[in-house]
């Protein structure tokens, strides 16, 4: 009996496929053809993958990205509660910055070394249990009646489960290079609107059942989505990394085969830097820019309601926008090369840094005006962009032996940046630099930009 394997293309990161027995020209056509019908949602699947392991991966993803929310937004609550931590609002948020620090250390920590292990045993198992992992935690978080230690374990394992279950690039085995573009972006689309969906409910909630009724619940619907996935997400098998070949053997060689690709192929860098800015211009426009706004507006004479209402506006905009430019990057990622998109991408940026700070230099940085709003309103917008284009060339450039150790070594570098800009733009924002964070996050476009553009004029930006 005919039987195909899988084989990576180191060379072009594409999948190809041969017979043990030479096939007839009648069975070659019939398999293109099966090969050709091979799709869900117009994405162009790899042999063995159906749109039932697509729509999981959606699923899995989606309730992810809702934990992640979750436990930014809600944790205060819980926290405040007097049937559970009774912390004042001051000593709660205090409390959750510091364990936020510790959960980011520890995310860094488990990055080091989850990639080979997700090439190794598979990344179907490490996506399932990362969920099931975040899931329990978040549901025994109402358990606790104190911050250490019971909060603060639960709070690092949802952290950690949540952040492997983000990076884990089991869908760019499942789909086709051509398809990568429109794949990760339909991602962060539905990710985007399952979030939203979810944050919106939740916080309608908040004061009309018990918070942790509330987490018990999407604990508890974490966990069957988790059993769903274990029975219906696959891994996509290589030549050479079955079960003949020993675990250690299979990680050795996913990190030889990584540190050979990142040595000779400068593309990588550019794929890097693009998820790295993604974390840390959302660290910037999160965390930061809030603040600043807050901070001018206040001092401009604007009530605490004026300055809510205007960062609210900020916010749905950016959403509104958001849902109109990720199918557009998809779209034209099935048009032209990464590259072009890549580089139109830190043009667009460099424009709104620029922007941004002719009217903080225009106004003294004593008003919030429209000149300052809408460059924002678009960076905030275009921080998914930078990932899903990083995403895809990575996707492009890698074989399914050793995506998992990539992906997770550009969280790494994207993790330990994030964190750097969040000590050192919180040094210089506390030491009354107010714009200093906004200077780091241009500066680390301009790095970006000038890598791409210099890799690109000596013609190795290829994809």
């Amino acid at each position: 009996m005919t039987s195909l394997r899988l084989q990576s293309n180191s060379s072009r990161g594409l999948a190809s496929f041969q017979s043990d027995e030479l096939l007839d020209h009648k069975d070659q056509l019939d398999i293109a053809q099966s090969f050709k019908r091979r799709t869900c949602c117009k994405l162009g699947l790899n042999p063995g993958i159906g749109g039932l392991q697509v729509v999981s991966f959606f699923v899995f993803f989606g309730m992810t990205l809702i934990q992640m929310a979750i436990t930014s937004g809600f944790m205060v609550f819980i926290l405040k509660d007097p049937e559970y931590y009774d912390l004042s609002t001051q000593d709660a948020n205090a409390e959750l910055g510091y364990i936020g620090s510790i959960c980011e250390f520890s995310i860094i920590f488990i990055q080091i070394f989850i990639g080979p292990v997700a090439d190794a045993f598979g990344k179907k198992w490490v996506s399932v249990i990362s969920l099931a992992v975040s899931s329990i935690a978040l549901a025994s978080i109402p358990l606790f009646n104190t911050v250490y230690p019971g909060f603060l374990m639960m709070r690092i394992l949802v952290a950690c489960g949540t952040s492997v279950g983000n990076l884990v690039p089991i869908l760019a085995d499942y789909l086709t290079p051509d398809s990568l573009g429109v794949g990760f972006s339909m991602a962060a689309l539905i990710g985007g609107l399952i979030t939203g969906a979810g944050m919106g409910a939740g916080f309608a909630l908040v004061g009309k059942i018990d918070i942790g009724i509330m987490l018990y619940g999407i604990g508890g619907v974490a966990f069957v989505v988790c059993v769903i996935c274990a029975l219906t997400m696959k891994d996509v098998r290589v030549e050479g990394t079955g079960d003949k070949t020993s675990a250690s053997a299979r990680m050795i060689g996913a990190v030889t085969i990584s540190c050979k690709q990142l040595s000779s192929d400068m593309q990588f860098t550019i794929a890097i830097l693009g998820v790295m800015i993604s974390k840390s211009l959302m660290v910037v426009v999160n965390q930061f820019q809030t603040g600043f706004i807050t901070q001018v507006m206040q001092d401009g004479g604007s009530s605490i309601n004026e300055v809510s209402n205007t960062i609210a506006v900020m916010h749905a905009a950016s959403g509104v926008i958001s849902l109109l430019v990720l199918p557009f990057v998809g779209f034209f990622s099935t048009k032209t090369s990464v590259k072009n998109l890549m580089i139109g991408y830190c043009v667009l940026l460099n424009l709104c840094f620029a922007i941004t700070f002719v009217d903080i230099i225009r106004t003294d940085e004593k008003a919030i005006t429209i000149l300052y709003i809408i460059p924002q309103v678009l960076i905030f917008s275009l921080t998914p962009v930078g990932s899903i284009l990083g995403s895809v060339l990575m996707g492009k450039l890698c074989t399914p032996e050793n995506r998992g150790t990539l992906f997770f070594f550009a969280g790494l570098v994207s993790s330990v940046v994030a964190t750097i800009v969040q000590l050192f733009g919180g040094y210089l924002y506390d030491n009354g630099i107010l714009t200093g964070p906004l200077i780091i996050g241009w500066v680390l476009v301009v790095v970006m930009s000038g890598a791409s553009a210099l890799i690109a004029g000596k013609g190795r930006f290829k994809l």
